[in-house]
């Protein structure tokens, strides 16, 4: 077939594969068709062939992929001619056609150019830069010539580690870096000749018609102080920009892009001068000439200076010596910013304007300690600077993005705070107006317009709305000011809180019985409807704002901030117990946004006084400590709060407001533990329907959640009374009737007499015994860290259930949703009742459990990830590790059977299939019989400490099998898996020396290192480099110059895929030395270099293939 037929046909290919006319099926095979004719030998012939011959874009693009591989992956192989041939034939083609290509073709062109440079330059290639600077030196290809260059930096200077040797890598480096200051000077001097033509001076007063474009004739307030000397004639004057025509405004968008890419790796140095940072602000100060309109480009100009600024900003580490070109940067920031307060935010570039706050908030995080001592630079002026350009923000992003800046400033205000308290008087003033300027712009009187446009119902994957994602970022800034000036915030907040909860305290006016024993809401006047609405929403705002303060009143600040601490929660008890009172959280009838807001103001008030509840459990300790302390003020508290909660508990609310009141009264009886509270008509009342089963119909989630508060409340020591006046027999007897009446219903059902045989009994049992068994998991879950008075009390109220409860295993069997809920209720049981459980009961249980969960019925339950049989198969193995790892000294002569059980029975069930979740669980049960029962495998033996090489091993075979199921582990793709079992390694090293058993290393060690290199070399789990790189370096460590000389040897003579002149380089390149950092690094340059010469040497391995 000729060459032109060829053409044709691949032409035909590629149009139809991009054109769209094929379907999945037929691009699948094209690709494959595409894929094997370009691994042919002598393929480059044809794509240069290709390219000169034809206009096609898509055959262009394709022969211009297929020469960049081979470029990459296959140059070491070909001839000198060859490379000699592509190199000329692409530099000639680009520079007789790069103005009529497409861009992205020239570009495609140029990288494969540099490619050749990565390999070749300066040795073979060494006109390489010259071309490059004759391009640029010439006005006809400048644009090519800054597209060279912008490829060489990014690509030679940081070239990614695949595409080179580490050797070769920190060469280019080193070359570039030589030539940095030449690029620097060619860019500057390209850029500031732009400036200059496009800047002129001219009288104060502008010509009427300039004859520019619109966005070219724009003059920037106050830039004239930038660009025009101190001297009184050119105080009458300022600057006035011509517009830029299209093929410069390119030019000097590539050059920036350009200079953006040079400064993220060239250091700052003499290079960068005065006289760079001046040109670069040119076209920054473009940047705020630009309008929103898609033939604008000054908006682009003005965000690729800033991205230049920003490179130069994020090199945190500056010598001393250049502490005065900082300084000029960022005197020449306070001049930008002053420029953006004074133009219209919305109407600029949004990219530009990101730049710029991206800018600020490197400058702040970290440069601003650099000069905030600087006599010359005006941290004051540039942070009110700051808050007026954040206020400015067009776009809510955009708002967070400078929130963020203020919010990394006042952390670290806070932590210099401590050792002086200079630093914050001195920004009191700029953070209080933050702090006010926050609370105006979340307030609906204030600022509603634009509150309203913002989405308070759609979820987002952070369980947010868009307006609670608003009011946690703005109260977070409000409360990281607070935390500094607590009295000022307390002085903005209170006033607001008095006078919205005023409002509120009227709203009995609107509410009305319905007559069927609820409560209507009547608002008929509009402008009254909208009133409340923004009385209530900013109500919902402050209350929420009081909460996020509420740390700011506990430990340290107690004492000092009693009175106003007394003063926040009395008012949000009198709005509680008013809402309670009035049935606000439950209305019908009226505006529906006025009912959600009501509801809302109490939710948000019970949340707010459960986060003052740790102040409420200091101010009890304080009371019982000093008399000083009114005692009667706290049960104040905790009255209002129990008689605002438990009514709602009682009358239907919605179900928020019922969680939150709950939640509430939890957080009282775990936090506070006052001995009144069991005496409390609320807490007695609920205690009562509890015991006689009338709140079963409640919403699950709030019926637990004052079971587990009522069972707190019986079983958790009074901190004020010795244990002779707890009175734990009555509160033990009270906690007996809460388990009885919780398994009433279940009890009724499984101790019939034909319930173990009677199907149909089992079956309709099923909701009870799932209900009751979910109620006492979680009773359990609850007691898990209590002290073991508590779980004591909680294990005997449960003794008489839990016999019955195993017998249901056997019953429900075949129902792996009702075993794998019965396999979670002992799981949490054996966690909770370590000390309390007997080791009979625990290992007749499990015993029965292994009985019942034969290998069959396990390769069944795992067949599906994520399966309820999956669940019950990894719950039993959760009891299995507690039982080796808590359990460890009571069930030795157990242990055997659990070895056995999870190397016979699970692995070979577990090791073929794709079952992550089972297999992490299943690896963390093996790292926990070795770090908890070494001694079953290496027994205690005096003389073997004193020759290691006749330690005895025990059940060898067992531990030989664990320490292979990690390594086959190390073969499987799961990151996860793979890092938590690296770090299993580790751990048994660092604790038991596993690495110098000589078990383990004269049969294992090779091993585990030959796999972890290959892992290393395919980089399979690149992710894990560090961790793979630092196990490799502790295997090392058991004998350094065994691994050096031996086992490095070893491994690279074995290396298939590289050449003997390789296998030389590779080794003379690498550096048997010691320490952990050096290690690392030569480790990672000899499995780079390893992988590159196997991928170069598999891609010079090609055949004769043709197009079909």
């Amino acid at each position: 077939m000729s060459e032109q037929s060829i053409l044709i046909e691949l032409e035909t290919l590629l149009t139809e594969f991009y054109t769209g006319s094929s379907n999945n099926e037929r691009k699948l095979e094209i690709g494959k068709v595409l894929e094997n004719f370009s691994q042919q030998l002598g393929i480059w012939k044809y794509c240069i062939h290709f390219i000169e011959k034809t206009n096609n874009e898509y055959v262009i693009m394709y022969c211009l992929n297929v020469l960049e591989r081979l470029v990459n992956h296959a140059w070491p192989s070909m001839t000198h001619s060859e490379k000699l041939e592509i190199r000329i034939f692409l530099l000639e083609h680009l520079l007789s056609r790069y103005k009529v290509l497409p861009a992205f073709l020239r570009n495609k062109m140029a990288k494969v150019l540099v490619d050749v440079a990565r390999v070749d330059w300066p040795h073979a290639y060494p006109e390489f830069l010259d071309n490059i600077v004759q391009l640029l030196n010439n006005k006809d290809s400048i644009a090519l010539g800054l597209v060279m260059l912008l490829t060489a930096s990014e690509e030679l200077a940081t070239p990614r580690e695949e595409l080179v040797t580490t050797i070769r890598r920190q060469q280019l480096r080193s070359l570039m870096l030589q030539h940095s200051s030449h690029f620097l000077s060619l860019l500057i001097t390209l850029l500031s000749s732009t400036a200059e033509k496009q800047q002129k001076t001219v009288a104060a007063t502008p010509p009427t018609s300039p004859n520019v474009s619109p966005c070219g004739s724009l003059i920037s307030s106050g830039l004239h102080s930038h660009f025009i000397t101190s001297s009184p004639q050119a105080a009458q004057a300022t600057l006035v920009y011509s517009a830029l025509d299209i093929e410069t405004e390119e030019t000097c968008c590539l050059a920036l892009r350009t200079l953006a890419h040079l400064f993220s790796w060239i250091p700052v140095s003499s290079s960068i001068t005065g006289a760079t940072l001046d040109t670069i602000f040119h076209f920054v100060s473009l940047g705020h000439m630009s309008v929103h309109d898609s033939t604008d480009t000054t908006g682009e100009l003005g965000s690729l200076a800033m991205s230049c600024v920003n490179e130069l900003v994020l090199q945190n580490c500056v010598p001393q010596e250049f502490g005065d070109f900082l300084l000029k940067l960022f005197e020449k920031s306070l001049l930008l910013l002053r420029q953006l307060t004074n133009a219209k935010l919305p109407l600029l570039d949004d990219r530009y304007l990101e730049k710029c706050t991206e800018f600020f908030r490197a400058f702040v995080s970290s440069h601003l300690r650099r000069v905030e001592s600087n006599p010359h630079f005006s941290v004051v002026e540039f942070l009110t600077l700051l808050l007026k350009y954040t206020l400015k923000q067009p776009h809510l992003d955009g708002y967070y993005l400078c929130l963020d800046t203020w919010i990394v400033f006042l952390d670290h205000l806070i932590a210099v705070s401590t050792d002086s308290s200079a630093s914050s008087e001195k920004y009191k003033e700029i953070l209080v107006s933050l702090m006010e300027a926050v609370l105006r712009k979340v307030q609906m009187h204030h600022n509603m317009e634009e509150l309203q446009e913002i989405d308070s119902e759609a979820i987002d994957d952070d369980n947010e709305t868009e307006w609670s994602s608003f009011l946690r970022q703005n109260l977070e800034a409000v409360g990281k000011v607070a935390e500094l000036y607590p009295s000022e915030a307390f002085l903005l907040l209170l006033p607001r809180l008095e006078h919205y909860s005023s409002i509120y305290a009227n709203l009995a006016q609107f509410v009305f019985d319905d007559g069927r024993g609820g409560k209507l809401l009547k608002v008929s006047n509009s402008e009254t409807c909208q009133h409340l609405y923004m009385v209530l929403c900013d109500l919902c705002t402050m209350v929420q704002a009081i909460g996020r303060l509420s740390d700011h009143f506990t430990g340290n600040y107690f004492t000092s901030r009693l009175d106003d601490a007394q003063t926040l929660v009395a008012k949000l008890c009198v709005v509680a117990r008013y809402s309670t009172d009035h049935c606000l959280y439950h209305l019908s009838g009226g505006p529906d946004v006025l009912i959600k807001c009501c509801a809302d103001v109490h939710i948000y008030v019970l949340g707010t006084l459960r986060a003052y509840c740790h102040w409420l459990s200091e101010y009890y300790s304080a009371t019982l400590l000093d008399s000083h302390y009114s005692n009667s003020q706290l049960l104040h508290f905790i009255v209002a709060i129990a008689e605002a909660c438990e009514p709602v508990l009682t009358l239907g609310a919605n179900e928020m407001t019922m969680v939150a009141s709950s939640m509430l009264m939890l957080s009282l009886v775990s936090m506070v533990r006052h001995h009144a509270l069991l005496s409390l008509a609320p807490f007695q009342q609920l205690l009562h329907k509890v015991v006689h089963n009338e709140l079963q119909d409640l919403p699950m989630k709030v019926y637990l959640l004052i079971l587990r508060m009522l069972s707190y409340l019986l079983i958790l020591p009074w901190p004020s009374k010795p244990d002779a006046r707890q009175h734990w027999e009555q509160r033990n007897a009270e906690h007996s009737k809460i388990i009885a009446a919780i398994c009433k219903n279940y009890f009724q059902v499984t101790q019939q007499g034909s319930f173990t045989t009677n199907s149909e009994l089992q079956t309709r049992a099923i909701p009870v015994v799932s209900q009751t068994v979910l109620v006492l998991e979680e009773l359990v879950s609850s007691v898990m860290h209590e002290r073991a008075k508590s779980k004591a009390i909680m294990y005997k109220s449960l003794s008489g259930t839990i016999d019955s409860t195993i017998s249901l295993f056997t019953i429900y069997l075949d129902k792996l949703d009702m075993l794998n809920l019965l396999m979670k209720f002992f799981l949490t049981l054996f966690s909770a009742f370590q000390s309390q459980i007997g080791s009979a009961l625990i290992e007749r249980t499990t015993q029965s459990f292994m009985a019942l969960l034969t290998k069959e019925r396990l390769e069944e339950a795992v067949l599906t990830e994520r399966s309820i049989g999956a669940q019950v198969a990894e719950n039993f193995l959760k009891i299995l590790i507690l039982l080796v790892k808590d359990f460890a000294n009571i069930f030795k002569s157990f242990l055997p059977n659990i070895v056995s059980f999870a190397l016979r029975q699970m692995y070979p069930i577990l090791a073929p299939r794709d079952v992550p979740d089972i297999k992490a669980v299943f690896f963390e049960l093996l790292y926990e019989i070795l770090l908890n029962n070494w001694r079953f495998f290496f027994p205690a033996n005096i003389l073997s400490h004193m020759d290691e090489l006749d330690e005895p091993i025990e059940n060898q075979n067992e531990f030989t099998a664990i320490m292979m199921a990690f390594g086959q582990s190390f073969l499987q793709p799961d990151l996860t898996i793979f890092k938590n079992n690296v770090e299993y390694l580790e751990s048994l090293n660092s604790k038991h020396k596993l690495y110098s058993k000589p078990q383990f290393k004269s049969a294992m060690l090779y091993q585990f290192l030959h796999l972890l290199l290959q892992v290393l070399i395919q980089r399979s789990h690149g992710l894990l480099q560090e961790e793979i790189c630092c196990c490799v370096y502790n295997m090392a460590a058991v004998d350094f110059n065994v691994f050096h000389r031996r086992f490095m040897t070893d491994f690279l003579q074995r290396c298939e895929g590289i050449t003997e002149e390789q296998r030389v380089e590779i080794a003379t390149n690498y550096k048997p030395d010691q320490d952990l950092p050096t290690f690392v690094s030569n480790i990672r340059q000899f499995s780079n270099d390893l992988r590159y010469y196997m991928i170069c040497n598999n891609s010079a391995k090609m055949g004769t293939v043709k197009l079909s």
